[in-house]
């Protein structure tokens, strides 16, 4: 059915029931599909046998509807994106009654592991030992896992809280690196110490039901005053500049609020401003002495009539108008980098310019893309 060289292979809910053999042994990369019935939340998908998956199967993204049997999954598993259909008990697969998952399915090999279910009941979480120690990636459900039940070697974890989580507890997690809080409202609070000192990256996403530009300062200052110091990357919204780390060096901040001159720290090298009131200009001596990168939503908030600092080397305009503003030469320094999208129509270009000289004219570009798919505005944090 499938030629003998795949490696990569998507199958749509058409496959329902997956034997021995029907997938190549050649295949590392596989996915399965599957379609909402009706918007009832019940997914359409395939069921497999044991020994069904690829023995060297590396990647695995699935709707998984079936009673848990061991050895379903191949040991050579790296990268696992698992669905449960919990979204009622009757379709609940079959595993310990104090365990959502049994403690023997998931394989020994995991690096990295997002676990999702139907969210209509609170299911049973994660028992200690079902995540396997090899896990250093996870994304899951504050619901379904705490730091009981996680990897003493985790090192990253993308965590979605839901609307009732005032807190966070994760100071047992002493390897973890980098951290994404999703969802938060303004009720959310970081106990003192609740952080380990590990932890080098931050990134703080409100729900997106809430007007996060309408917070106050002081919420976000609640947030913020215990974070460790250890911290080098921080994403916030909305933002704070009383309580952000000395240790900061790389900044992103949704606001709609003028940045006063001081208040950023002065150990930042990098700085994002993903939103950003027009009627507001960005000014150099708004920006601390020691910033080499900085990228804006749009160039409508810089200042073209002011130079910035010489040391700021890369510019990144994330949704510019069609006319390159070449005023940026005037203000900005001889080799620095410009990276340049805009939207026309339904084609999102963009292109990468470098200053040779600072005569009005001057921007020369050195290259660019087209991508003609429909996308949202790039005004929102993304994962990295």
């Amino acid at each position: 059915m499938f030629p003998a060289s795949l490696t990569k292979l998507t199958l749509i809910r058409l496959f329902k029931h997956i034997t021995p053999g029907m997938i190549p042994s050649s295949v590392t990369h596989l996915s399965f599909l599957y379609e909402d019935s009706g918007g009832s939340g019940v997914g359409q998908t395939s069921t497999f046998e044991p020994g069904s998956l690829p023995p060297g199967l590396h990647f695995l993204d699935l709707f998984y509807s079936q009673p848990f049997q061991s050895d379903v999954l191949p040991g050579s598993l790296k990268h696992l994106r698992i669905q449960l259909p919990t979204h009622n008990r009757e379709m609940l697969p079959l595993a310990e009654e104090d365990s959502l998952v049994p403690s023997w399915f998931l394989p020994p090999s995991l690096k990295r592991l997002t676990m999702s279910h139907y969210q209509t009941f609170t299911p049973p979480m994660l028992r200690p030992g079902v995540i396997p120690q090899s896990v250093t990636s996870l994304d899951c459900r504050m619901s379904l896992c705490d730091q009981q039940s996680m990897p003493s070697t985790l090192r990253h974890l993308s965590y979605l809280l839901e609307l009732s989580d005032t807190n966070v507890q994760l100071s047992l997690m002493t390897s973890l690196q980098s951290l994404i809080l999703s969802n938060l409202t303004p009720e959310f609070t970081i106990p003192f110490r609740s952080l380990p000192p590990s932890l080098t990256s931050l990134k703080l996403r409100f729900s997106p039901y809430l007007r996060v530009w309408d917070m106050t300062t002081g919420l976000a200052d609640r947030i913020l005053c215990n974070l460790p110091h250890s911290i080098t990357d921080l994403e916030m919204n909305p933002p704070s500049f009383v309580y952000v780390p000395k240790s900061v060096t790389s900044l992103a901040l949704c606001t709609h609020a003028p940045i006063q001159p001081g208040a950023l720290p002065s150990s930042l090298t990098s700085l994002v401003l993903f939103k950003a009131d027009a009627k507001y200009t960005l000014s150099p001596d708004q920006l601390p002495a020691s910033l080499t990168e900085l990228a804006v939503h749009d160039a409508a908030i810089l200042q073209l009539h002011t130079p910035y600092s010489t040391l700021i080397r890369n510019v990144r305009i994330m949704n510019g108008p069609p006319t390159f503003p070449r005023q940026l030469a005037q203000v900005f320094a001889v080799g620095t980098n410009i990276e340049y999208h805009y939207k026309q129509q339904d084609t999102r270009v963009s292109q990468f310019w470098r200053i040779i000289d600072q005569s009005y004219v001057s921007p020369q570009i050195v290259g660019g893309f087209l991508n003609t798919s429909v996308e949202p505005d790039s005004t929102t944090p993304k994962d990295h």
